[in-house]
């Protein structure tokens, strides 16, 4: 649980300063994705996706924008990281919304 609040903060703390930003794709040809060049991070969300579904892709990806901004990791690795992590934050949807000031 401590994680899940700890990548929370820090994807605030980018969205606040510019760094992040989170946006809807439709036909994205993805659930997610995240995107950077070096030191901006996009996450792009496809709204088709239900509510649930997009929470869990949010998580999903914002592990991997944590991971990449905390060590140097393989694809593999990283991917199963945020699988399991997107899983467990998933569960705790009020964390988020909380962090979102809703």
């Amino acid at each position: 649980m401590d994680e899940v609040i700890q990548i929370g903060l820090k994807l605030k703390m980018l969205e606040e300063c510019g760094e992040l930003r989170i946006v809807y794709v439709e036909d994205l040809g993805a659930k997610a994705l995240v995107m950077t060049n070096t030191d901006r991070f996009c996450i792009a969300i496809d709204p088709s996706l239900s509510y649930e579904q997009q929470i869990k892709e949010l998580w999903h990806e914002a592990k991997h924008v944590y991971s990449h901004l905390n060590k140097a990791y393989s694809v593999t690795i990283a991917e199963k990281e945020a699988e399991e992590f997107s899983n467990i934050a998933a569960k705790h949807p009020e964390i988020l919304l909380g962090l979102r000031g809703q």
